[in-house]
């Protein structure tokens, strides 16, 4: 039968308790090539045939129409994928590392005939085998690869080479949201011993824990951007308030500004000293801070101040934390989820509380309010006249 229920990767007939649901599969043979696709979109058994017809319609084109010879998925990712990504990417340095996995496993298939099982069965495979650094791969790391399959195929619509996403109505694994972050004697700890060889961290560390930028955003700061003075200036038409912060790209492409505190002030103070305006301030060459040493010397200043480091490690912290620290801080405070997400720079709902962590400090306190005495109710007489 061309167009079946599975659940679970059998198939099932309308009595299985999870019929309703369970997805419709649509599969048959071409001249010997097995054609193998879920259809999420069909909701009923008429709309999950229409898609068969379709499927058929697009397979026979594809094999033996106008577009029997395919883009592969290795060649449109080098020379398609990887150049857009490096000109729009703050993280393409991610995907090209990632992409090498990605290719290993899909070669030269034709983007048309990778499809949502073809996606699947790559996750599958790569799910719990070790990493170079010998850990399982977790479901996290598994779903960054998910995300740039997505991407990548997003690009091949565009440019109108696959019709669509097949990764569109996949599910990610589910994975367990990250709830550690700084504690006020590990930073006091870690101050210490950012001294001679690591002193080069401590601004990094004052900043991203005062701000809640992320690595590659404190990587691109320049003078232009720093407002120290008294008065509005202005970068590329944009409005810089007195002592405030202008990011002109976030992750998602908008630009944000973030309020200096005295802390961030000095040590973006101490920065810009001898930079040109449109010179970047944190490099290698002006005062040790790049991409690999803030890796490098934050793993080295954990383990010199003995708190816990990796992700791998029982309770252990790495740097994308310290954006997570700020957020839960900022709650500690009261300041309310709107404004935590407009400093954190975040577009979707439910991101925000990712971040913004309970400490269990401010939960005790909260429950402690509840044994406090409060005064009797007096009731008033009112006065006649």
């Amino acid at each position: 039968m061309p167009v079946y229920k599975r659940w679970k990767g059998e198939k099932i007939t309308s009595s299985h308790p999870h019929w309703k649901d369970a997805r419709w599969t649509i599969e048959f043979r071409i001249e010997g090539k097995r054609v193998y696709q879920a259809a999420p979109a069909a909701k009923t058994e008429a709309q999950a045939r229409s898609a068969e017809s379709k499927l058929r319609e697009d397979a026979y084109n594809k094999r033996f129409g106008r577009g029997a010879k395919q883009m592969g998925f290795t060649q449109f990712f080098d020379e398609h994928y990887m150049p857009w990504a490096r000109e729009h990417k703050k993280s393409h340095r991610d995907d090209e590392n990632r992409g090498k996995l990605l290719k290993a496993h899909f070669k030269d298939d034709p983007l048309r005939d990778i499809g949502s099982f073809e996606i699947e069965r790559f996750i599958r495979s790569i799910l719990g085998k070790p990493t170079k650094r010998k850990n399982p791969r977790a479901p996290s790391t598994c779903n960054r690869y998910f995300s740039l399959l997505s991407k990548v195929f997003a690009r091949a619509r565009l440019e109108k080479l696959v019709d669509a996403n097949p990764c569109s109505g996949m599910e990610k694994d589910r994975e367990q949201a990250r709830q550690r972050y700084l504690r006020p004697d590990e930073q006091a700890r870690l101050t210490e011993v950012l001294v001679d060889d690591l002193a080069f961290l401590r601004a990094a560390l004052d900043i991203a824990l005062n701000t809640g930028l992320r690595k590659e955003e404190l990587l691109l700061i320049k003078p232009a951007h720093i407002n120290l003075t008294g008065l509005p200036i202005f970068h590329n038409g944009l409005e810089i308030l007195p002592n405030w912060l202008l990011i002109p790209e976030s992750k998602n492409g908008e630009a944000r500004q973030i309020p200096m505190n005295s802390i961030v002030r000095e040590a973006l103070a101490d920065a810009v000293t001898g930079a040109k305006p449109e010179e970047i301030i944190f490099t290698f060459k002006r005062n040790g801070i790049s991409w690999s040493t803030i890796r490098s010397g934050w793993a080295r200043a954990c383990k010199t101040a003995k708190v816990p480091h990796g992700e791998k490690t029982p309770g252990g912290i790495v740097w994308k934390d310290l954006r997570r620290t700020f957020a839960t801080r900022l709650r500690a405070l009261g300041v309310h989820e709107y404004d935590i997400k407009t400093l954190l720079g975040h577009t979707i709902p439910g991101v925000t509380a990712i971040y913004a962590r309970h400490t269990p400090e401010v939960l005790e306190i909260a429950v402690e309010r509840l044994a406090e005495t409060r005064g009797n109710v007096v009731r008033l007489e009112r006065k006649v006249g």
